[in-house]
């Protein structure tokens, strides 16, 4: 059964996001230039770092997928949680963030890559067979148009079948109705020491139909306009 939790306590020894002022500068000005396109307002609080990654295994080796990184606060905490075996592809399609977070990790390839593209295309440049066991996502989900969530779908129907999506939102609860007609399993976890408040959906196995999903056309009845 979906549930609907709240996330406020920040576990021990934990150290902050490290996000720097230039890197939250940054953040905003890509945000006031595109709303629709950035789903958040600042970087991820500590907080919700930790919600992001809560399916991160530091015990075994996983290959992880991360979609619209940003500045990297978020990619840090997988790589701090993260098995010295386990790899990480980091998608981001803004030219400034992905310049950043190459520059970043360009000295931890192979273990971890990053993709300077759309999400959409990642799919097809993978090897069959290629399965990622969590996905991280702070794109704006809710905003795509009906294009881009048939992409996600084929993306996790194809490449993450048994997979956690952990999935930012800044709106918390609002948009659980189109997570649920999107997969079979969904958890909301709330976030509230963040700027904004927000939270986590985690959601799991995606449905056959919902939104996103290819329509079939029945047969056209003759004597009617198309």
């Amino acid at each position: 059964m979906p549930t609907t939790q709240s996330v406020h306590r920040r576990p021990p020894g934990r150290r902050g996001s490290g996000t720097t002022f230039s890197h939250r500068s940054l953040f905003l000005r890509k945000w006031l230039r595109d709303r629709e396109g950035i789903a958040s307002i600042t970087p991820s609080s500590s907080w919700m770092c930790d919600e992001l990654t809560r399916h991160i295994r530091p015990d075994r080796p996983q290959r992880i997928l991360e979609l619209g990184a940003g500045t990297g606060v978020v990619t840090r905490r997988i790589l701090a949680r993260m098995h010295p075996d386990s790899t990480l592809i980091i998608v981001e399609v803004d030219p400034d963030f992905a310049a950043m977070l190459e520059r970043t990790y360009a000295d931890d390839a192979p273990r971890v890559r990053v993709l300077a593209q759309g999400f959409e295309t990642v799919g097809d440049l993978l090897p069959d067979g290629t399965s990622f066991d969590v996905v991280v996502s702070g794109m704006p989900t809710p905003n795509f148009p009906p294009r881009l969530l048939a992409s996600l779908r084929r993306l996790m129907a194809r490449h993450a079948t048994d997979a956690w999506l952990s999935q930012l939102t800044e709106i918390p609860v609002v948009f659980l109705g189109l997570y649920r007609r999107m997969f079979r399993e969904v958890e909301f976890r709330f976030v509230p020491l963040n700027m904004p408040p927000g939270g986590v959906y985690h959601c799991r196995g995606v449905r056959a139909g919902g939104p996103g999903a290819r329509r079939r056309r029945g047969p056209r009845r003759a004597g009617l306009a198309p």
